[in-house]
């Protein structure tokens, strides 16, 4: 989550929970990487306003949803 602490994560994805999106989160440290799926609670609505703030947020990563 370069430039994006977990609180923050937090309260970009409160507004969309409750969908059928599950959340993944890759890790990638120095050597290392890991990606985890977070808990169904936090399944999110892929919503057009949650992809652009995402967007926004995370401008290095690639992708943001996976079929």
């Amino acid at each position: 989550m370069q430039g994006l602490s977990v609180d923050s994560l937090r309260q970009l994805l409160n507004p969309y929970k409750g969908g059928n999106c599950p959340v993944r989160i890759k890790v990638a440290l120095q050597g290392a990487s890991s990606a985890f799926k977070l808990a169904d609670g936090w399944n999110v609505v892929p919503h057009d306003l949650l992809l652009e703030e995402l967007k926004k947020s995370l401008p290095h990563q690639k992708s943001f949803i996976r079929y």
